[in-house]
């Protein structure tokens, strides 16, 4: 599994992250280059514990289902997948 923890891993993102502009050809969504950013950034957050949004019920109820199928494997995420 990739993990930002890698150097070699963390040093490319950095690169990526780089090389973004304002007017940067989107790969695939709607957002902004800083929309993304900031949307990256918040899920950052989240994981080191700096934030922690409240579960809705739903979540409460089926998300112990369906994580696993989810994010338990190291495929990518398809395009167009609910955030």
């Amino acid at each position: 599994m990739m993990n930002l923890f890698d150097v070699a891993l963390a040093n490319q993102v950095k690169q990526r992250i780089d090389r973004l502009q304002i007017h940067s050809e989107r790969q695939w969504g709607k957002m902004s280059v800083a929309q993304a950013i900031a949307h990256c950034a918040a899920g950052l957050e989240m994981a080191l514990g700096e934030i922690r949004p409240r579960r809705a019920l739903i979540g409460r109820l089926i998300g112990s289902i369906i994580k696993p199928k989810v994010v338990g494997n190291d495929e990518q995420l398809r395009r167009n997948s609910p955030t």
